[in-house]
């Protein structure tokens, strides 16, 4: 989720007279837009063209940056972030930390990724705050070696999981390490998911600590091979009706 940077070229194309200016990279470079149409001010940023994190200019609570998503009007964040995470899961995220002090007052600088089930902050001490409706680990498995070591995790109200989990970088990581971690989860008896496309490994899915550990950074990607069918079944289809209705 921690994307990185190559590249960003800014060259300031517009200002409007709503202190909206937008910085366009050249052409085939990652891109940064930064603009204030409303606070917090923040940065969309784009790697290899694509849309990939929401960096704000300033360190805000994680329920402030919540509140943004949930109400912002930026339509590539509506397209990008909202139509993969629903708005009623925002929404009960934001309802579960006002009743945790202690959590939603933790600041964060960045919005670095989404799934399906999950949103992943980063804090201002370079840590991963993830949000996710029920576990992030399926079928409520425990943590194994290749899952992302956490710092603490609490289930609070409204079935909103939060975790603290070490950032890691997702740079320099060949399809060859992919696949031996691959291989050594599938030979603990996991089934992995989601991790394939178009021949190739996703190095979006994988992350390295500083002495070059590599993890799994989606704990949904590994199911355990011995739970029953009928569990797996239950469990998949619960997920999808999940992002049909809104209770």
């Amino acid at each position: 989720m921690n994307v990185g940077l190559n590249y960003i070229h800014n060259v300031p194309l517009a200002k409007s007279t709503e202190n909206k200016s937008v910085y366009f990279a050249s052409k085939n470079l990652n891109k940064l837009d930064s603009f204030s149409l409303r606070e917090p001010l923040y940065h969309r940023i784009y790697t290899r063209g694509l849309f990939s994190q929401i960096r704000y200019e300033q360190p805000i609570s994680v329920v402030r940056a919540l509140e943004h998503l949930y109400k912002t009007k930026d339509t590539i964040i509506q397209e990008n972030i909202i139509s993969c995470h629903p708005k009623w899961c925002i929404k009960k995220y934001i309802t579960a930390l006002k009743m945790h002090p202690e959590i939603s007052g933790k600041e964060v600088s960045a919005l670095l990724g989404c799934g399906t089930f999950a949103l992943a902050f980063e804090t201002i001490d370079g840590k991963v705050l993830k949000l996710s409706i029920n576990s992030h680990f399926p079928m409520d498995r425990e943590p194994d070696f290749f899952d992302v070591p956490i710092y603490e995790s609490f289930k609070l109200s409204n079935n909103t999981h939060y975790y603290l989990e070490k950032k890691l970088s997702q740079e320099n990581i060949s399809q060859q390490e992919m696949l031996s971690l691959c291989n050594l989860i599938r030979e603990s008896g996991y089934e992995i998911t989601d991790v394939w496309q178009f021949g190739k490994f996703l190095s979006r899915q994988f992350g390295k600590d500083e002495n070059g550990k590599l993890y799994l950074l989606d704990s949904e990607c590994a199911i355990k091979q011995d739970a029953p069918r009928l569990q797996k079944c239950i469990y998949n289809v619960v997920r999808f009706l999940e992002l049909l209705f809104k209770e």
